[in-house]
């Protein structure tokens, strides 16, 4: 059997998330991007502690001039109060831009700020605040999002919300390419929807490595609502004094947009033959899901008013998805329910539990979705469908033995994690155990075939990192020509709500057990 497009619960042999990638702390590293200016201020009196070596380009005065003064002798009252009421110390607070006015010489310069308090500093970001364009005017942005979501409400899948939303945003948005990737169990991420320019590479459907978004970059994007880097050609400001004299350690940027980005990260765009990127969350329980990656030919700098409409689009679509999904389990569910009571009245209706589970409309095959099943109990093997020998049983089932599995336990990738199954992968790539009696070697066991899939990577994962002779400086993969890699060994993934209904049998079937016994 053959899938050429292979699904995103697959389990992979090989892990392509980097240990090495995910250990640099991007949140210390004491530089930002030159399109704004970042301040570090003492609570108490607002005296500037710390600041990007720009601050001159913005202000029209030097770093000395700034370190040390109280930002309120640049501010109106007004300003100064919110600013204020912003550093209130009310819990944890989205974070929602709003505009500074700073007088300097005379002259009144406007800046959209954001306001991150920490424990023991306060960081201000800074960025220039020109007249928005009519496109982005609020009532312009509240008219293109109201539209968008009702195209989001009546989309019928997870598919389809996610097609639309890219679409809909390359045209808002004016990005070349817009990208939506979803993350598999082991964090590569998969494209599973796009809108781009003609002269663009075309993404769709394919595989990138878990190390080209890292875990400690994934982590950011539950402290940072998208992350933007409006030319890939930018020199890093440094902040002055280099520690922070508050903390007498590195600024934690950890929440700040102005972030500069890994020199690697740049050159990964520069490769994609992109200036320009943006990148938004989508969140769902609380789980990184996938991320809607924006992408440009040439440097780009959306207005924060854009950039709060992509903000909102990304979480309603972070919600829409997380219902489409709600109602694909709860459909799911209701069906397995309906096959679970029919199977406890054959269950309680036939001579032995094992002719229940086995013969009878539907069977276990139904209710698990597999190919064959065999119930092993009191010295005796009933078997269905496709399906080892005996004496493949029986070995398998010592093996399980010294697994010590005392719960329903499922695996995708059996002949990787038990060799001998290897001689027969074509019925048992997949296995799905339900422990009767554990110590004694009592199971119901599920299996699934050999489903071969092919798997299309955006370049080579094996060349994701390349690392030089010195061990420390490292560089991504120059190509992302399409790689094609074929999984052996694999079953179709199972299912949560599979799962949870074997574990529900499972409790039947020890009830009318012990119920017969006692």
């Amino acid at each position: 059997m053959e899938n050429k497009q292979a699904p995103i619960g697959i389990t992979l042999e090989k892990n392509y998330d980097s240990e090495f990638c995910g250990s640099i702390p991007l949140h210390l590293v004491n530089l930002i991007q030159p399109h704004g200016v970042l301040f570090t201020l003492s609570p108490e009196d607002l005296r500037i502690a710390q600041v990007s070596e720009n601050a001159e380009q913005f202000l029209s005065l030097p770093v000395q001039a700034l370190l040390g003064q109280s930002i309120e002798q640049f501010l109106p009252q007004a300003q100064l109060h919110e600013l204020q009421s912003k550093m209130a110390p009310q819990g944890y607070q989205e974070k929602i831009p709003f505009h500074l006015t700073f007088t300097i010489q005379g002259r009144e310069l406007p800046f959209t700020a954001l306001v991150h308090q920490k424990q023991d500093y306060v960081l201000i970001e800074l960025e220039e605040n020109p007249v928005p364009a009519p496109q982005n005017s609020f009532m312009a942005l509240y008219q293109q999002i109201k539209y968008i979501t009702s195209l989001l409400k009546q989309a019928p899948t997870t598919q389809a919300v996610s097609q639309i939303l890219v679409e809909e945003m390359k045209k808002l948005t004016g990005f070349d390419r817009i990208l939506l990737y979803q993350f598999d169990p082991q964090w590569n991420g998969i494209v599973i929807s796009q809108a781009k320019q003609e002269d663009m590479d075309d993404y769709l459907g394919l595989r990138f490595p878990a190390s080209d978004v890292p875990k400690q970059a994934r982590d950011l994007y539950f402290s940072n609502p998208y992350r933007l880097i409006p030319t890939r050609d930018y020199t890093p400001v440094r902040m002055n004094p280099v520690i922070n004299p508050l903390t007498h350690k590195f600024t934690d940027l950890s929440e700040c947009n102005l972030r500069s980005v890994a020199t690697v990260h740049l050159e990964y765009l520069t490769n994609l033959r992109v200036q320009a990127s943006m990148s938004l969350p989508i969140i769902i329980d609380n789980q990184l899901w996938g991320l809607v990656s924006c992408h440009h030919k040439t440097p780009k700098n959306p207005s924060y008013e854009l950039r709060s409409a992509m903000e909102l689009l990304s979480s309603i679509v972070s919600a829409q998805i997380a219902a489409k999904e709600k109602e694909r389990a709860i459909e799911l569910r209701s069906q397995l329910r309906d096959l679970h009571a029919q199977l406890l009245e054959q269950l309680y209706t036939s001579d032995s539990f094992a002719e229940g589970l086995l013969n009878g409309q539907p069977s276990l095959l139904q209710l698990l979705n597999i190919s064959g099943a065999a119930v092993l109990y009191e010295g005796s093997i009933w078997t269905t469908g496709a399906v080892p020998s005996s004496q493949n049983l029986k070995e398998l089932v010592y093996w399980l033995k010294r697994q010590r599995q005392e719960r329903t336990y499922a695996t995708d990738t059996l002949p990787l994690q038990y060799a001998r199954s290897q001689e027969y992968k074509d019925v048992a790539s997949g296995l799905v155990v339900l422990p009767i009696n554990a110590e004694e070697g009592e199971y119901i066991l599920g299996f699934r075939p050999e489903v071969i899939q092919t798997i299309a990577w955006g370049g080579d994962p094996n060349q994701a990192i390349q690392m030089e002779p010195d061990g420390k400086k490292y560089h991504p993969r120059n190509s992302f020509a399409t790689y094609q890699e074929t999984v052996k060994h694999t079953s179709m993934p199972w299912l949560p709500e599979e799962l949870e209904a074997a574990e529900f049998l499972r409790g039947a079937i020890l009830e009318k057990i012990i119920k017969e016994k006692y």
